[in-house]
């Protein structure tokens, strides 16, 4: 690692230790084990550190996919400043996000329940990020996590659309998450974006099992090879998904292409996260 990667590391670090302290021993995982026996709900966090990888895409069809399997699922998007989630779901945002923080202490499940909107589709819940793009200035990161506990006693999962950046919300994200999927693709940009972000998680004593590398557009002929980019990143790929003329389609008809293109080879792929948990691999098709 070079030395610059490394102060980042180590400023990163220093920030987890100052805000979320339980990221850096692993506690708030082994919370999370212990308590899923009550409770059998899970975060799922969709992460990349570079925008134009398709995460939104993937959020929100895997989101759709898993309330047409008859899951209780909540989808939040959290990029706060340009989230595409309402739009990809062609949802009106009446109410979102900034609703709940507003609310600060008075929040609570039958509150933030009637903050959810429904896609009427595939009977998903969703928390739409707020219009107004200058909200972030107002979010302590501590607010997002008493969403995401809120919101896991509401549904079976709650699938969680992260923007582009590794910063303090972020972390607080990451510590509340049974899994993260870190979204890369087939250019050397979104790979070196990927190792850095893998490596940081690393230094954060995230444990291995907890984050799946999913590869998108993984048919694309660009000179790559799947295990170079595993060996790149240090991590092995556990979903593998197609390129597809049905992405293109679907996003500008706001329906998702598992709706729009169920027996697409993009949408079958999704068949695959059937057997996604938190102890099992996804196969790599």
């Amino acid at each position: 690692m070079s030395d610059i990667k490394l102060a980042l590391a180590r400023a990163m670090v220093k920030t987890a230790a100052r805000f979320s302290p339980s990221i850096l021993d692993g506690s708030a995982y082994q919370k999370g084990n212990a308590g899923s026996e009550k409770k059998e709900s899970r975060v799922i966090t969709l992460f990349s550190t570079k925008g134009g990888v398709g995460k939104t895409v993937i959020a929100t069809n895997l989101a759709v996919y898993w309330a047409l399997q008859n899951k209780n699922v909540c989808l939040v998007d959290l990029d706060l400043q340009f989230g595409d989630v309402g739009l990809m779901l062609k949802i009106e945002p009446r109410r979102n996000i900034l609703d709940a923080l507003q609310a600060g202490s008075r929040l609570d499940k039958e509150m933030i329940s009637n903050l959810l909107l429904q896609h009427d589709e595939s009977g998903l819940r969703v928390l739409l990020a707020p219009v107004k793009p200058d909200v972030t200035r107002t979010i302590e990161p501590r607010q997002i996590a008493n969403i995401l506990h809120l919101l896991r006693e509401l549904a079976d999962i709650v699938i969680v659309d992260m923007p582009s950046s590794f910063d303090q919300t972020a972390l607080e994200v990451i510590d509340a998450s049974d899994k993260i999927m870190m979204i890369t693709s087939m250019d050397l940009p979104s790979i070196k974006s990927s190792k850095v972000a893998y490596g940081l998680l690393e230094i954060l004593n995230m444990p291995p099992e907890k984050v799946e590398l999913v590869l998108n557009r993984a048919d694309t002929k660009v000179g790559l090879e799947l295990e170079e980019i595993e060996r790149s990143v240090g991590k092995d790929i556990s979903w593998a998904i197609p390129s597809d003329r049905a992405v293109p389609r679907s996003i500008n008809l706001g329906v998702p292409f598992i709706v729009n293109a169920p027996r697409s080879d993009v949408s079958k792929s999704f068949e695959k996260m059937k057997r996604l948990s938190l102890s099992q691999k996804v196969e790599v098709i």
